[in-house]
């Protein structure tokens, strides 16, 4: 597989189609990781005492990901890997909503931010002495960081359907 990048300058990137590159990114699909965070409420509120915790809540971790209970009957369901159901829950919760999606993506390759910055030029964010990523700004609301390890971190995502999203995100990023 053939990306262009930074480092090669003898890639006239008007030459290479979008709906290759699309192909192309496909391979790297197997090399992501996906964590979605949910909210809800318990159904069955007295199932913990809360009475003489200190915070007020409980944490119970599983291969789904970890619940956290609250005294109010809220709970957050935190790193799960999957697409949750309420058949598949160890604990009856009603309103289960996505509250957060977090992808991260491994190009496998390193990156020179300072040249993708001033490629980019208004559309992104780079100062290395605050923090270590370029963030891209023209993905609002969504808070896109790349890394130059190849790292690329997409948060902000609110809805399960998100392969169209990750799809324009990845093939911007792999022009530059």
């Amino acid at each position: 597989m053939f990306i262009p990048t930074l480092i090669d300058k003898s890639i006239n990137q008007s030459y290479y189609d979008k709906e290759v590159y699309k192909e192309q990114l496909n391979h790297y699909f197997h090399k992501m990781l996906v964590n979605i965070n949910y909210k809800g409420k318990l159904v069955d509120k007295p199932l913990f005492d809360f009475g003489s915790w200190k915070p007020r809540q409980f944490v119970y971790k599983c291969e789904l990901g970890t619940f956290v209970f609250f005294a109010s009957g809220n709970c957050r369901i935190m790193g799960c890997k999957q697409e949750l159901d309420n058949v598949i829950l160890p604990f009856k919760i009603k309103d289960l909503q996505v509250q957060s999606i977090t992808v991260t993506v491994n190009l496998n390759r390193s990156i020179n931010l300072i040249k993708m910055a001033a490629m980019m030029k208004r559309d992104c964010l780079y100062e290395p002495e605050l923090f270590p990523a370029l963030r891209f700004s023209k993905y609002n609301p969504y808070c896109v960081n790349v890394f130059s390890s190849g790292k690329v971190v997409i948060m902000g995502i609110k809805q399960l359907d998100y392969w169209d999203i990750i799809d324009t995100i990845m093939l911007d990023i792999c022009f530059y």
